[in-house]
């Protein structure tokens, strides 16, 4: 019986435990300062084909903060994004589409390699 009791107490902490978490990361503010849209607004990757896949695919909701996708550059929003999923679980996203983000992120010819590419690019990690 008492190791009935101790479980259930045990569950118990370990379930508000979890909780917290979430509501910890719940907390973490993710709207982009001027500075954040700024940057996204002009930046662009370093390789050549990559800038061109991310100008013609990426750019026109990852540069633009009324977009709601997160923007490039902006660490709090990719650093979260890539705590919660990591690098493969958001090339999956990528491809699958996610939100208002169509599957394969209007880039019908990219690669697994290519979206991680431009996802580290994006999360401002190039050559990472």
């Amino acid at each position: 019986m008492k190791t009935i009791v101790i479980s259930i107490v045990l569950l118990s902490l370990t379930a508000c435990g979890a909780g917290n978490q979430e509501n910890i990361a719940l907390k973490v503010d993710l709207t982009p300062s001027a500075e954040d849209i700024k940057f996204a607004e002009a930046a662009l990757p370093s390789n050549e084909r990559l800038t061109e896949i991310y100008e013609r695919s990426c750019a026109s909701c990852h540069a633009l903060s009324d977009a709601e996708a997160p923007l490039t550059g902006h660490k709090v929003a990719w650093d979260h994004l890539l705590s919660e999923k990591g690098l493969n679980g958001l090339v999956t996203s990528a491809k699958m589409g996610i939100n208002a983000m169509p599957a394969m992120g209007y880039c019908l010819d990219c690669s697994d390699e290519d979206f991680a590419a431009l996802i580290e690019f994006m999360a401002n990690r190039e050559g990472s």
